[in-house]
């Protein structure tokens, strides 16, 4: 039984995320027909000492995302389109330093840059209505978390897409923040969206359409309903 369980191990760390169970000291006889289809089969007999079977996984269940109310998907959501907004505002003097500047022109390392420069990419029109509801998403939150620095980072590790390590790692450059685990983050990120959620529910904030069409992509098969019309 431990060499089972040191097989079983050592193949579910594979990497693939496969589990298998291996039985041991079975000392069984297992017929095989070798040459099935041709004028002369043989029947080929050995004794199986082991044997390994796949262990399958339990299906995960499917929890339906309401699409009345405020829940942590949509929360998540609306905290990326406030992140995507602030991203798409120009920059200027003065929320962002400008810098020293020389009047150098840029030199040119490669000479098909200067007979065939890039098109220039022309910034995407930011709306009132979305700046708006940026800073009003913005506003509402930071007032949940007064004088909670790890929560306020975590709010914006979500909203800026971070992962439980990045976020954790940020957080220990901040002199304002406690050092904490990317466990705990993960932790925190998923506490912050369900306080948000009961907030905005108590409140009875609105759902916007694009809250809803941006939880579809992050979270596939999980609504219950088809898209929006």
């Amino acid at each position: 039984m431990a060499t089972a369980k040191r097989t079983e191990a050592a193949m579910d760390g594979s990497g693939s995320g496969e589990r298998f169970r291996v039985r041991t000291q079975l000392d069984e006889t297992v017929e095989r027909v070798e040459g099935v289809g041709s004028a002369t089969p043989r029947v080929s007999v050995r004794v199986r000492h082991a044997a390994t079977e796949r262990i399958a996984k339990p299906a995960r269940p499917v929890v339906a995302i309401p699409e009345d109310r405020w829940s942590p998907p949509t929360v998540v959501a609306r905290l990326r389109r406030m992140s995507a907004a602030f991203a798409r505002l120009p920059m200027s003097a003065d929320v962002w330093p400008g810098g020293y500047k020389s009047s150098m022109p840029t030199p040119i390392l490669n000479r098909s840059d200067d007979y065939a420069p890039a098109p220039a990419r022309v910034r995407e029109q930011q709306r009132s209505s979305e700046v708006d509801m940026a800073i009003t998403t913005m506003q509402d939150c930071l007032r949940l978390f007064v004088g909670d620095h790890n929560r306020r980072a975590a709010l914006w590790g979500v909203a800026l897409g971070w992962s439980w390590r990045a976020a954790a790692q940020e957080m220990r450059n901040d002199k304002l923040c406690t050092p904490i685990s990317h466990t705990r983050m993960g932790q925190l990120m998923a506490e912050v969206t369900e306080t948000i959620a009961a907030d905005w529910n108590a409140k009875h904030r609105p759902i916007h359409r694009d809250d809803l069409d941006l939880a579809r992509v992050f979270h596939r098969n999980r609504f219950g309903a088809g898209p929006l019309s």
